[in-house]
């Protein structure tokens, strides 16, 4: 009995080592189909876009029902803007087969029909979103075929795996000039100050001003503080205006801009005008944030090396130690964000070119992913084989 109990339990050993093997043989054969029919099937490639994301582009797609929507808003936003310049590009396509992508926006997506209609037909889904407040839906938040494009890169609008950060651009044409080695100033701060809610944090650059080669100016005009003050009951507001604000001239903006740190504080979204403008005239940009957006990440953070240049702050102790730094910490930081505005963000076609360089890491990794799951489960296969 007893030997007869091995050989059966041997045989059944044997037997399901044989069908581990032949479902390895099997998953390696599907593996490889796979392969050939990602590489060799044209039909495939046209119908997904993949055939963009394996070149050096990645192609837009327009619908016009999406363009009418976006006429129809009278005023002209960022969001607008970005939209229409980049159908402008060499990454504008009129042929969906050959689009990684359909452009659209936040007005586009919530309607139902239009959206239902572009999940059906484009590969992913691009939605521009750029302001204070995106109106992400959660249903279109839990779609992995919808990227979005935003500024307001905090965890409410932004999915670390799926979406892009961008910066925001120069509101009004910047004429200030392009700053030299002699600059008036170590750093600056010229802009509004806010009595609620996100941008408070504003309040602590005064500590910074303390010298003569440090300029901080606050203004207390913003609409929301306006309404507030004009309110029944917020006589303690005004007098918080007329401790911090001060008489801002003219030429003050541009006189700020003279500096070799410009201070970039949140204020309703965590970036700031000021980012950009601060690379446009060569200086160091220095955001600083409030404690709970420290996650919050610079713009086109898979593709830009922000450490040669910058990186976000929420201790005020840390930025004076930093506008404190040695003169050959500063010439290598003035160098890394001169090479980072260059590469990246002196043009329009420069972002897009940088928008496209993040869309194929997006898209990369996901692949990747799907990739080391087929290797686990390989390996699994495998080890159980052998053991």
């Amino acid at each position: 009995m007893t030997s007869d109990s091995n050989s059966n339990r041997i045989m059944g050993m044997n037997r399901t080592k044989w069908y581990v093997y032949m479902s390895l043989l099997a998953l390696v054969a599907l593996c490889i189909s796979n392969i050939s029919f990602f590489s060799n099937n044209n039909d495939f490639s046209k119908s997904t876009g993949y055939q963009t994301i394996v070149k050096d582009k990645v192609k837009f797609y327009s619908f016009p029902e999406c363009s009418s929507i976006l006429e129809k808003i009278n005023t002209i936003t960022a969001t607008r803007m970005m939209y229409h310049g980049l159908l402008e590009t060499s990454y504008a396509t009129d042929d969906i087969e050959f689009a990684g992508y359909c452009l659209s926006v936040s007005y586009c997506v919530n309607n139902a029909r239009l959206m239902k209609r572009m999940e059906e037909i484009c590969p992913k889904i691009l939605v521009l979103d750029i302001g204070d407040s995106p109106k992400t839906q959660k249903v279109h938040f839990m779609n992995t075929k919808v990227h979005y494009l935003v500024s307001n890169c905090r965890t409410q609008y932004f999915r670390q795996k799926l979406d892009i950060c961008t910066p925001l651009g120069v509101r009004k044409s910047l004429t200030c000039a392009k700053n030299n080695l002699a600059r008036q100033y170590v750093a600056s701060f010229v802009g509004q100050i806010y009595i609620k809610n996100n941008g408070r944090h504003r309040y602590t650059l005064k500590m910074l001003n303390q010298t003569s080669d440090v300029l901080i100016k606050f203004s207390c005009d913003q609409l929301t503080n306006t309404i507030m003050l004009d309110s029944y009951g917020s006589k303690y507001l005004r007098d918080a205006c007329d401790e911090y604000e001060s008489s801002i001239q003219p030429t003050d903006y541009c006189q700020s801009m003279n500096a070799t740190f410009i201070l970039c504080p949140g204020g309703r979204q965590p970036p700031s005008y000021r980012f950009t403008e601060a690379l446009i005239v060569n200086s160091i940009p220095v955001p600083y944030y409030e404690s709970f957006d420290k996650d919050v990440p610079l713009p086109f953070h898979r593709v830009i090396d922000w450490g040669r240049c910058t990186k976000v702050y929420t201790d005020i102790g840390d930025v004076e130690k930093l506008i404190q730094s040695d003169q050959k910490v500063v010439a290598s930081l003035l160098q890394g964000c001169s090479a980072i505005y260059q590469s990246h963000l002196s043009s329009f076609e420069a972002i897009i070119a940088t928008v496209n360089q993040e869309l194929q890491i997006v898209l990369k990794s996901r692949q990747t992913f799907t990739e080391v799951a087929t290797r686990y489960v390989l390996y699994s296969f495998l080890k159980l084989f052998v053991s």
